[in-house]
This record gives C-alpha cells, sequence and structure tokens, in this order.
C-alpha cells in the first residue's frame, strides 16, 4: 500500500517531535499529543488517518522507549558491558577484554528473550567502537 502524502507530513512531524521531547514533562508531552491528534485527524484517507491517530495516541510510549530488561541474559550483559567500560587496564589489555566481552554478550544475546535480544546487542555497538578508539591510540 502506497503512503498517503498527509500522512507522510504527520509522520515527519512526529519524528521531529520525538527528537524534541525527549525528556520533556508530561505536560508538555500530553499538549503534543493532542496537537498530533488534531493533524492526523486532518488526514483525508480513512486507512492512513487510523494509524495517525494510533500514533498520535503512542506519543509517551514512543517516547519513553522499551523497559529495561529483566531476564538473566540482559542483566548478565549490563554487567559486562559496565564491566568492560570502566576498565583501567591497558590499552592493549582492555582491547583483548573487550573481545571477549562481546562474544559473550552475543552469546547472551542468543539466550535472551526476544523483546529483550536486540537491546542486549545494541550494547556490542559500543563495546566494538571503543575497541576501535582503542586499537587506533595504540598504533
Amino acid at each position: 500500500m502506497r503512503t498517503d502524502a498527509q500522512y507522510e507530513a504527520f509522520e515527519a512531524e512526529l519524528q521531529r517531535q520525538l527528537d524534541l521531547l525527549y525528556g520533556a514533562d508530561s505536560l508538555t508531552v500530553d499538549a503534543e499529543r493532542s496537537r498530533l491528534r488534531a493533524m492526523a485527524e486532518q488526514v483525508e484517507n480513512a486507512e492512513w488517518r487510523r494509524r495517525a491517530i494510533a500514533r498520535a495516541e503512542h506519543l509517551p510510549r514512543l517516547l519513553a522507549g522499551p523497559p529495561p530488561g529483566t531476564s538473566a541474559p540482559y542483566l548478565e550483559a549490563q554487567r559486562l558491558y559496565a564491566e568492560a567500560v570502566m576498565s583501567t587496564a591497558s590499552p592493549s589489555d582492555r582491547i583483548s577484554a573487550l573481545q571477549r566481552t562481546v562474544e559473550r554478550i552475543g552469546g547472551l544475546a542468543a539466550q535472551a528473550p526476544p523483546a529483550e535480544a536486540g537491546a542486549v546487542l545494541m550494547l556490542n555497538s559500543t563495546l566494538v567502537e571503543l575497541i576501535g578508539v582503542l586499537s587506533e591510540e595504540t598504533r
């Protein structure tokens, strides 16, 4: 199904507001939700209007993001991540430890519930970036 131009304009505004409203108080978010809903109600195509209204109504949930994980693999991955980032070892020792941690977190992601697996894997992106920075420093 091809998107509606009015819906695309609504979605662009919603995305802009998601960036602007990060950390905003509930009154501000509720006011913006009402404004976005009014905008969504102006979409002429009924199907796209329904989608836009639903997206506007979900603004507080979209801003909040997913709830933090609670599974054992998630919590262990968080612990490993913190330990790796806070290490004060030499750069070469840190690189080795970070590489092991990336592998362990990858294994934990496979064990995590599907709703948490992506969040567990995201921890690795920062660790891989840190490995790259440390590798540059040791050259």
